[in-house]
């Protein structure tokens, strides 16, 4: 009776915890989606653009009209950022002009 097991112990081992990466302004997080139709016709692949819409709204509804797909665009730069000891590359969001 002296050999008991605990729960812990009858799991086997456990997987490490993950650790989740935040999104800074830095990272792009803010980038201006963009909403575009798909060109009629097209296969797909590459996505082909045609009319852009205002909102994700006015390209929901135009593509339930139309039977074509549409796509969200975001618009980024690269930056080279050399405050560090290692020069490291970043993206910007851009801002859609209003």
């Amino acid at each position: 009776m002296g050999s008991e097991v605990t729960v812990a112990e009858m799991k086997g081992p456990q997987p490490a915890e993950r650790r989740s990466r935040r999104r800074t302004a830095a990272d792009g997080a803010g980038a201006a989606l963009r909403f575009f139709l798909a060109q009629e016709g097209a296969n797909g692949s590459p996505p082909v653009l045609d009319q852009e819409l205002d909102s994700e709204n006015d390209a929901l509804v135009a593509s339930l009209r139309s039977g074509l797909s549409y796509y969200a665009v975001a618009e980024y730069r690269a930056m080279a950022d050399t405050a560090g000891r290692a020069p490291r590359i970043r993206k910007e969001a851009l801002k859609r002009p209003k």
